[in-house]
């Protein structure tokens, strides 16, 4: 007996699920997404000055684009699963999103921007910085045509006009060329650390989780009614707040450090006390959020000391040492901290290197998974090491010094990756202590020249603060790439082109805004003081040469023996209290900004631990993920609405 016809020619279609991996539609889809992206990121930070979302480690309008999109994948799961985006594929496009705009932000190309077209500007007979700096430079690191920086600063006019765009051509591909070289020097570290970090240590890379749960675009996730609550208060908040810079009658709702009656250091006018500077209080739902995601003792630590370094100002004040030029010098312990970090990380570290070094020699079979051979990660290193001595030395710098300077710079980087990858703070600026300015408060512009100098001041543009660092971006998304089962070698690939197109594109974009806003917009008060900042300290250390001063080496050395004894005690004596992280990222700007909301991430915390078990830990995790959310989705919100209207409205970070 046969079988009827129709059951013959049935067949059923296999339900199409979205691809799991990294494909070459994602490598497509963010190349194309990089520029519109850094192109909205710079109006925003620069033109509209509506969001400022590169100065805290979550880079919040990459994760609201995520956001969307995963909102969207949702819905096209259910219609069409062909179309719909992987996890890799959305952790692809939100890394390479990251790492394009680390140098947009606003701490590396627009600072360089205002280094390389300014000057021409700045420079006045009454300054003398023509003969003390300008005819010291060379021609391809600046413009120094005085009616190009005239109509860079004025605006109303384009970039693209013969007079302008030969005098920027040079430098737009020197630095270019240069800040590519610089963090695929990073990306590098990042890939001989990765297996360490990410298999050995097991470290939790606190800042991706978000981006890694919206990536997945589970209806789990969305189902969940305390995500919902949170994310409605904090969006709320927002609004409130947007809404009252349009109508001041509507009610506010303070949460942000800026707000004056919060300066508690207003409130101590009398010495001592009054050394005690700025002190805040703010109440940011977004660093709420992303401090519930941290560990409870290194929230603790970073409190108390960041009590630690106000109460030294105060004791400076007593005891009249604040009458000593930089005393107590608080940036100086803070590098050495930052390097006594990266000592302590490649000392752990050591076998693993050993392995590694042995790997360049004789490459081992298991090195199929990693991003790239360990081979090629050493020679891109000391490629990358070698093309940025030899351009320092073409600009004026000797080459011991640059030597130092990116051995230093690099040890930066690496604690800085490192700090993310264990604890995922909020912020890690280290304001005003780049290799640089420690070199010259150590050593004094007399011993170090006009060459070392300048180029060092020149330097400033990636040197004044790591907030953006693209080190921590850059190890976050192997760790992505590692979770969500995907190619390393193609996450290493998307992140070689989006590293590419940020530093290639981000300085026109930030000369073409000039030339095109001029003084109509926030730009040009970011240029006149950031070039003032740069300029103004090295002509005055070379018409007044500094000398040799050993007090701030004191401290450096003193920030490395403490980091390196703190995480000693840590590893070795269970019950220490103190996370010695907290001693190096406490004493800088943003530490102001971050201690209240901190605070009271940890006092939650403790209180479900002790009251509630650990098992309602784990409830906290939408609690912190809806903050997040709603905190960035209403900046975004006003961020976007402010460049359609090129007006400020609220600005949810500083």
């Amino acid at each position: 007996m046969t079988a009827p016809a129709s059951d013959a020619t049935t067949t059923i279609e296999p339900r199409q699920e979205p691809p799991r991996g990294i494909t070459r539609r994602a490598l497509l889809l963010g190349t194309v997404a990089v520029p519109f992206c850094n192109y909205w990121l710079i109006h925003m930070n620069s033109v509209s000055f509506n969001a400022l979302p590169t100065t805290i480690s979550v880079f919040y309008h990459v994760v609201f684009v995520v956001l969307i999109l995963s909102i969207a994948n949702l819905g096209l799961k259910q219609v069409v699963p062909r179309y719909a985006l992987g996890q890799g594929e959305l952790i692809l496009l939100y890394s390479m999103l990251c790492v394009a705009a680390a140098p947009a932000g606003l701490d590396c190309i627009l600072i360089v921007a205002a280094i390389v077209g300014m000057p021409g500007r700045v420079a006045t007979p009454e300054n003398r910085w023509d003969e003390l700096v300008l005819d010291r430079v060379p021609n391809w690191l600046v413009v120094k045509d005085k009616a190009a920086a005239t109509g860079f600063l004025e605006g109303g006019t384009t970039l693209f006009r013969p007079e302008y765009w030969g005098h920027w051509a040079g430098p737009f591909m020197a630095w270019g060329t240069f800040l590519f070289a610089l963090w695929m020097g990073t990306l590098a570290l990042s890939c001989v650390f990765r297996r360490r970090w990410t298999e050995s240590e097991r470290l939790t890379f606190p800042v991706i989780q978000l981006p890694i749960e919206l990536a997945s675009s589970s209806k789990a996730f969305y189902k969940q009614p305390a995500l919902w609550w949170t994310f409605g208060l904090a969006l709320a908040i927002d609004l409130s707040n947007g809404l009252h810079t349009v109508y001041p009658a509507f009610p506010a709702i303070p949460v942000r450090a800026g707000h004056p009656p919060f300066n508690l250091g207003a409130l101590m006018s009398d010495p001592p006390w009054n050394a005690v500077g700025y002190f805040p209080l703010s109440f940011y739902p977004l660093v709420i959020g992303l401090s519930l995601l941290l560990p409870t003792e290194l929230v603790f630590s970073c409190v108390a000391f960041f009590f630690y370094w106000k109460g030294l100002k105060v004791l400076s004040s007593a005891l009249g040492l604040l009458t000593v030029q930089r005393a107590p010098w608080v940036e100086e312990q803070n590098f050495g901290g930052y390097v006594g970090l990266a000592l302590f990380s490649v000392w752990t570290a050591r076998r693993h290197l050993c392995a590694a070094l042995k790997a360049v020699f004789r490459p081992g079979p298991d090195e199929a998974r990693e991003p790239i051979s360990y081979r090629s990660a050493a020679i891109v290193f000391a490629l990358s090491f070698m093309f940025l001595v030899g351009f320092s030395r073409a600009a004026g710098m000797t080459v011991g010094m640059a030597v130092y300077f990116f051995m230093a710079y690099y040890a930066i980087s690496l604690a800085i990756g490192r700090i993310r990858a264990e604890l995922g703070l909020p912020v890690h600026d280290l304001h005003f202590a780049g290799p640089g300015t420690m070199a010259q408060n150590v050593l004094g512009s007399r011993i170090l020249g006009p060459g070392n100098t300048i180029v060092s001041g020149l330097y400033w543009g990636f040197n004044r603060a790591y907030r953006n660092h693209p080190m921590p971006h850059q190890a976050e998304a192997l760790y992505g790439a590692a979770r969500t089962g995907s190619s390393q070698r193609r996450m290493f690939a998307g992140l070689v082109i989006a590293l590419f197109l940020g530093c290639m594109t981000a300085l026109p974009y930030y000369a073409w805004a000039g030339y095109h806003y001029g003084t109509a917009s926030h730009l040009s008060d970011h240029l006149y003081w950031r070039a003032n900042e740069a300029y103004g300290p090295i002509a005055s250390m070379i018409d007044s040469p500094t000398r040799f001063d050993a007090r701030p080496l004191t401290a450096i050395v003193f920030g490395v023996v403490t980091i390196i004894t703190g995480m000693l005690l840590k590893t070795r004596v269970l019950w220490w209290p103190l996370h010695p992280i907290g001693f190096a990222v406490s004493g800088t700007w943003s530490m102001q900004l971050l201690w209240c909301p901190m605070l009271i991430a940890w006092a939650v915390k403790t209180c479900m631990t002790r009251y509630g078990g650990h098992h309602m830990m784990k409830r906290l995790a939408p609690i912190a993920f809806g903050l997040m959310l709603g905190d960035l989705s209403g900046g975004c919100f006003w961020a976007i609405l402010g460049m359609l209207k090129n007006k400020e409205y609220y600005m949810i970070w500083e």
